[in-house]
């Protein structure tokens, strides 16, 4: 097995969402999948249930594939000031009124192979201001320390809850004021969040406590209730979105339902047509009010990401555009609208999805792509945090702000 598919094991085993007598099966579907290598199948919910083997088919070489600038400009990178914080993976981020929130996770050492990191969860914060290059220290919390807790915007700062300590999982909450910087204790969720959106005036975040346990619930930021939402028919829900006003729930495996506004019925989003390999679950986002799921294909030769593009769950997957390398991480749109995809070959792509075309020069530098904070503040990307897929066994604690070339 790769380094790197050690580390995303690692990564898929941390998650709250993963309860502890499930979370050894998962990393076994997941080494399967590894072995098999290239795998046949749909991106929706039919490949959770079917996974099988398909001969190798040769594609375009990548600077052929259609709608990619493989030699644009490349963007401007630059370094953040020096953070208050120590090195660390799966912390809470948030993008917050034009700053970077982040606050816990899980600590790393210098020289600490990651991929068997079991460094202790953290409790402190910080907010960073791209504008000013500035960090700000964020006052206790009155949460204990832990990692893969969910952080949502809201109109006044951030709420942060649930995540995980070792085995323990949470379903506390609370938010933190940006102008006042304090925080304040909320009710309990009914779930153990990792991960959540923010949906008009109310938060829905997802993970269980358990089996059989509810796995999503909104909270109403003016009533200060919780809401159990019905479960999905997917399986660990790693990420929540919002599209239009329904909720989507992406799963380990790429399995994706939505639950329009009101409604108590899930619906399966459908597979992806043309897909025929998919060496890992593909990464999903909204963008412009079109569900993107950002896929991988394996050539004869080299691995190149496919990007589709779904308006609505009637309708089928539409291509977008062929982009190098294998993505690690998809970022929400920023304030130009586009999409930012890095992929372990440190290209950062920036994928303009109503023109159908992608700026995907290779860069210089690998930057952090596993445990690591990734999130657009308006017409920049930030970085932070976690450690990248060249040097596993090093933290990064510095961080980068990306502009769009």
């Amino acid at each position: 097995m790769s380094t790197n598919i050690k580390v995303l094991l690692d990564e898929l085993a941390n998650r709250t969402e993963i309860a502890p007598a499930t979370a050894s099966d998962t990393l076994g579907r997941a080494r399967r999948l590894q072995r098999r290598r290239l795998v046949r199948g749909s991106v929706g919910v039919a490949a959770a249930a079917t996974l099988v083997t398909a001969a190798v088919t040769a594609f375009p070489a990548i600077d052929d594939h259609p709608g990619v600038d493989a030699a644009g400009p490349s963007p401007a990178v630059r370094t953040m000031s020096s953070s208050p914080l120590g090195a660390r993976e799966f912390a809470a981020a948030a993008s917050v009124q034009g700053s970077l929130f982040v606050w816990g996770g899980r600590e790393l050492s210098a020289g600490q192979p990651t991929a068997a990191s079991s460094g202790r969860p953290l409790d402190d914060g910080a907010t960073y201001d791209p504008a000013t290059n500035a960090w700000s220290t964020v006052p206790a919390s009155p949460l204990a320390a832990r990692q893969s807790a969910a952080a949502v915007e809201t109109d006044t700062g951030v709420l942060v809850v649930g995540g995980r300590a070792g085995d323990t999982l949470f379903n506390d909450a609370a938010t933190y004021s940006l102008a006042d910087r304090t925080w304040t204790r909320l009710p309990s969720a009914p779930n153990c969040p990792s991960t959540g959106v923010s949906l008009g005036g109310s938060v829905v975040v997802g993970g269980a406590c358990g089996p059989g346990g509810p796995v999503l619930a909104s909270f109403d930021l003016t009533s200060q209730t919780w809401t159990t939402l019905p479960n999905p028919p997917v399986n660990l829900v790693q990420r929540v979105l919002d599209w239009n006003g329904a909720v989507v729930v992406v799963d380990e495996v790429g399995a994706a339902a939505v639950l329009p506004p009101g409604a108590s019925t899930w619906t399966a989003v459908g597979p992806i047509a043309g897909v025929d390999y998919a060496i890992q679950p593909p990464l999903f986002t909204v963008a412009g009010g079109t569900l993107i799921a950002i896929t991988t294909g394996e050539s004869s030769t080299s691995n190149f990401t496919e990007a589709f593009a779904l308006t609505d769950v009637t309708s089928g997957w539409a291509p977008v555009a062929e982009l190098p390398g294998a993505p690690s991480t998809v970022v929400q749109p920023t304030s130009s609208g586009d999409l930012v995809v890095w992929s372990a070959d440190t290209r950062a792509c920036f994928l303009d999805v109503e023109a159908r075309r992608a700026s995907c020069p290779s860069m210089t530098q690998p930057l952090p792509s596993f445990g690591s904070v990734w999130l657009a503040l308006g017409d920049v990307v930030v970085t932070w945090g976690g450690h990248n897929d060249v040097d596993v066994s090093g933290p990064d604690v510095v961080g980068y702000v990306l502009t769009h070339p």
